[in-house]
């Protein structure tokens, strides 16, 4: 079974941008009422439903961003999650993609709004950190988060 490491929501319902989510065996959500627990929680459930888990674009896109998100061509990602592939699997996709166990013990997964699915590993994601740090000259918001997340995983 492949463990949830971190997930992180984006543009979905009243969630903006949750930033990274950490979770471990436990893991508990705390505030009052409203204040968009849920809105944390289904986008990981959309993420691979058992049943009736298809986007409802007028109930999941953010409301006041709903008529930019329903024109564009490609869909934007509301839900990126981190999972380690238990030893079989990890054995089974290095052996599919020669890669080494190591760098695809960690898989990151997207799900777009238009229900797509993007899965990389996170050996190509420490790269594209990279790539993007590397080939910016402005500190946008995006590139300052990914300056941050590189340090953190050399560190």
């Amino acid at each position: 079974m492949m463990i949830l490491l971190k997930f992180r929501v984006t543009n979905f319902r009243s969630v903006d941008d949750s930033g990274w989510i950490e979770v471990d065996n436990v893991t508990s959500l705390i505030g009052t009422n409203e204040s968009g627990k849920t809105n944390l929680l289904l986008p990981l459930w959309k993420l691979n439903p058992a049943k009736d888990g298809e986007i409802k674009p007028t109930a999941d896109y953010p409301r006041k961003r709903y008529n930019e998100i329903r024109s564009m061509d490609e869909k934007p990602v509301f839900i990126e999650a981190h999972f380690e592939l238990p030893e079989t699997l990890a054995k089974k996709v290095a052996n599919l993609t020669g890669s080494t166990i190591d760098d695809v013990r960690i898989a990151l997964v997207e799900k777009r709004f238009d229900g797509t699915y993007i899965i990389g590993f996170y050996r190509d994601y420490v790269y594209a950190i990279k790539k993007t740090l590397y080939a910016s000259e402005q500190e946008s918001p995006r590139v300052q988060e990914l300056r941050h997340e590189h340090r953190a995983l050399a560190g």
